[in-house]
This record gives structure tokens, sequence and C-alpha cells, in this order.
């Protein structure tokens, strides 16, 4: 029965893709924002959810724009994950021609700084744009992430991500291979502004002036292998382009075995989430249950 499940979301997935593919490249986004406001349509309990975030992070907006925004999310998100399989159709070379990229320069600097560079990132714009820069002008990125439960959709997304620079770690146990490949020297990539639990390596940190359980594996990395961390951040501009920017990176300053400063830098990372997340508040995933507790 699961393999038959798998399957029919597979060919689902390939007949969506291969429409999505017919199409103009910047016409994909138009349709994933229709489907989007299909979806905010009909999931009234996500429509609640993303109010309540929205209410606790922004407590003095009124309850208009916070719908205009939530459906603004729909949208977003229904035109990024139709962007995604579009995308896969351009070549390294034409793929960086439709990139403008800012705070490069952060990137050549860290860079030539002694360790390994983290780049950090948030569920907001495109993220999955946001890290083939480095893979593609610096050398190989080992981006953590869960694979899929269904291993059918899982290998091309793989295959993907490795066309384009990227070495996938594991998220279940990735703590090893992270720093491993940070003593070496290299690049990490992760995506950390979701709930952890505590078994899970989760600590209570500020995000949007609210305790939220948040992994402390980067700094945990960061302090022992003395890594500069970049918040990295992929937004979708007109004409089917998309500007990455970079942000200054942020050092490891403390004792690695000291709580307080696993803490102070987790926090230090989610601030340069929130900074960005208040300027394009309709690009993050709101629809996340981002501050229930354990």
């Amino acid at each position: 029965m699961k393999l038959l499940q798998h399957r029919a979301e597979w060919i689902a997935f390939m007949a969506l893709r291969g429409g999505i593919r017919a199409l103009p490249h910047p016409a994909s986004r138009r349709m994933g924002s229709a489907l989007g406001t299909l979806t905010w349509a009909g999931a009234p309990g996500y429509r609640r959810l993303v109010d309540r975030n929205l209410a606790r992070a922004f407590p003095d907006w009124g309850r208009a724009r916070r719908r205009r925004v939530g459906r603004a999310c729909f949208r977003h998100f229904g035109a990024m994950i139709c962007d995604i399989m579009s995308f896969g159709r351009f070549g390294p070379v034409e793929l960086c021609e439709r990139l403008t990229l800012d705070g490069w320069e952060h990137v050549q600097a860290a860079e030539e700084t002694p360790g390994g560079t983290l780049y950090l990132t948030a569920h907001l714009g495109n993220w999955e744009i946001a890290a083939h820069p480095v893979g593609l002008y610096r050398g190989a990125l080992h981006v953590v992430a869960r694979p899929f439960n269904n291993p059918l959709l899982w290998k091309p997304m793989l295959a993907e991500r490795e066309r384009l620079g990227h070495r996938v770690i594991d998220k279940h146990g990735a703590a090893r291979d992270v720093f491993r490949v940070l003593r070496s020297g290299g690049r990490v990539g992760m995506v950390v502004d979701q709930r952890v639990r505590p078994s899970q390596g989760g600590i209570e940190v500020p995000f949007f002036g609210h305790p939220a359980l948040t992994t402390a594996l980067p700094a945990k990395v960061a302090l022992r292998t003395r890594s500069l961390a970049i918040p990295t951040f992929g937004f979708p501009q007109p004409g089917g382009r998309y500007r990455v920017r970079f942000e200054a990176p942020i050092p490891p300053e403390g004792d690695p075995h000291s709580e307080e400063a696993i803490a102070a830098l987790t926090e230090r990372y989610l601030q340069s989430f929130e900074e960005a997340i208040r300027t394009h508040p309709e690009q993050w995933l709101w629809m996340h249950d981002r501050w229930r507790g354990p």
C-alpha cells in the first residue's frame, strides 16, 4: 500500500512539474500564486494559525492587515513551490545569469579566514535558491536536510541539489558530519528557524519577543570550530529573477562549553532572521506552529 501511495504521489508530482515547465518560467509564479489562493480559501485551520502567529509577532497590527499578509503568505509559498519546480530547467550558467548577489564580499571575507563557514537561513523567500551561488561559485556546500518520506520524490530533489554544487547531510544525526566538514574548512548550509523539541537539542531563546524552542546545533558547532556564520536569504524578483543577500558574518564568541554562550549566539542568529522577516513578512512560513511548547 505504501509503495502504491508513493508511486501515485510521484506521478502527480511529475505531471505537475511537466505542466509547469511547459510554461514560460515567470508564469510558474503566477500559477503558484493562484494555487496558494485556493489553498488559503480551503484551509481555515491554517488561516487561524497564521493569524495567531502574526498577532504574536506583530501585536500592533489590526486584523485586516494580518489577513492581508496571511493571504499574501499563502500566495508566496504557492508561487515558490512552482518556482522551484520551474528553475530546475536551467543549467548552472543560465541560473547564475538570473541571480543578483548582495553582500558577496562577506562570503569572500569569511572564506579567507581560518575555519569553516556556516550559511544559515530561514523559511523565508526562496531558501533553495539562496544556497546555489555558494555551491556554484565557491565549492561544495553541505546542506542539512531531512529526506522526504517518499523516496521517489526525494530522489529528483537530491539530484537537483547535487547538480548545483550541494552535498546533502541527513538531518538525523547530522552533528558529526557538520563538525567534520567545518573542522576541515568546508561549508555547511542549514535552515534553522523552525521549532525543535528539547529532546532533539532545542533550547528556548527569544524570537519576536517570545520564547521559542530553537536548535542549538549551529551555535555549538560554530563555537567549537570557530566558524563564522553568514545569514543568507533569497528573494524572488520580477521576470523570473532572484536576489540573494549575504549578511555580515556573525562571529562565535564565548566558551564553547557554556550554555549561556550557546544561547546568546543562537539568539543572535534568530535576530538576523527576525530583521529579514520584518522586511518581508509575507514571505515567511507563518503556517508553522513556531511558538508551541514542548
